[in-house]
């Protein structure tokens, strides 16, 4: 019967071909699967040694109630917003401020220059912000009516309470001795 299957149509060959094929896609798939692992494991390790390293305090256990497993059941993942700082989105685009929220007689112009300068938000209108800080050029504004979007685009971004200054240059900080801020440098964060 094999000799039949092995003959002229090479049926069994084939098989035979199919199945080496299939063999060396499978080694491969095992391997890429090792190296995978490998570098798992790895980066694990590293945090694990950056985390007890020397001057870093261990995190809190998990908690022991099963039922939550060491999470905040209420916590809906969400950091709270502080609405009344804002950052500048609009990169080296340039607005001109306004008096009043309905716009009339354009004021100073607000720079961009490339940076993303955080102000204060001090009211809000529906397609206005009333800003007090500087631009990008270091100019001081305070009480101005600004575009929130121009082109479809957002121009502001809240910062949430505790969030990361992912920008180079000025940042709000507005601590009290009741409430300080804390800055750290990327290493420690």
């Amino acid at each position: 019967m094999i000799t039949a299957l092995s003959g002229e149509e090479g049926l069994l060959d084939s098989i035979k071909d199919t199945t080496a094929a299939w063999d060396a896609q499978s080694t491969a798939i095992n391997a890429l699967i090792d190296y995978y692992e490998d570098l798992y494991t790895a980066i694990v390790q590293a945090q694990n040694a950056q985390a007890n390293a020397p001057g870093n305090t261990p995190s809190s256990p998990p908690s022991s109630d099963p039922g939550t497993g060491g999470e905040d059941p209420t916590d809906d993942g969400e950091e709270p917003v502080d609405d009344s700082k804002v950052q500048y989105q609009g990169g080296t685009w340039k607005f001109y401020t306004y008096g009043k929220a309905s716009g009339g007689k354009a004021g100073a112009v607000f720079h961009g220059a490339g940076k993303s300068p955080v102000v204060t938000k001090e009211d809000e209108s529906d397609n206005r912000i009333k800003i007090s800080g500087e631009d990008g050029d270091g100019h001081s504004f305070s009480g101005r009516w600004i575009s929130k979007t121009y082109k479809g685009k957002n121009l502001w971004k809240a910062f949430e309470t505790g969030g990361l200054v992912d920008y180079t240059g000025p940042a709000w900080v507005d601590g009290t001795k009741e409430n300080p801020e804390l800055m750290l440098n990327a290493t420690d964060t």
